[in-house]
């Protein structure tokens, strides 16, 4: 039997894990290896965590922050790799903590960074202070400046003056 090919999936957002999801319902597990890579063990769902940063109204905490290891179904192939990737050789992904990650295929879904409430730090054990924190900040101020008229700046703002009225949100 031949050996089986690899593919290095880097980035657990959106994109990442529909790509993972689809080539693992497609892909035969005796062919196939995936892994996807992400420097969290959990997905961030992000216009679901700007009603979480505000408030704890809806739970949404728990609809928006899903553990990485519900991504693939038993007995498909895919594995998820919690690490961060330091460079990408011919064949070989690079991991921080020196492990080396082998592939035949690679897809880039490494997506893009936030700044501000949405800033999210990388371990569980910090994330629920985040929030705790982010939600405090809102709360406590007057005035609140956003700036980015996005879906992202948009959806933040509309929570804001949803939950805080009176609030200056500009």
């Amino acid at each position: 039997m031949a050996a089986k090919k690899n593919i290095v999936i880097l980035g657990a957002g959106n994109a990442g894990i529909e790509t993972a999801q689809g080539l693992s319902k497609a892909l035969d597990p005796n062919e196939w290896s995936i892994k996807l890579v992400s420097d969290r063990p959990f997905h961030l769902h992000y216009l679901a965590l700007l009603r979480t940063v505000v408030t704890e109204d809806g739970g949404f905490a728990e609809k928006a922050i899903n553990p990485l290891d519900r991504v693939f179904q038993p007995g498909r192939p895919g594995e998820v790799v919690v690490g961060n990737a330091t460079s990408v050789q011919d064949g070989v992904v690079n991991l921080e903590d020196g492990r080396q990650l082998l592939y035949d295929y690679l897809v880039v879904a490494t997506g893009t960074t936030w700044a501000g409430p949405l800033a999210f730090p990388k371990s569980v054990e910090a994330k629920n202070k985040w929030i705790a924190d982010w939600r405090v900040k809102f709360r406590v101020a007057n005035d609140i400046v956003i700036l980015g008229a996005g879906a992202v700046g948009i959806e933040l703002a509309g929570e804001l003056k949803h939950y805080y009225p009176n609030k200056n949100v500009t």
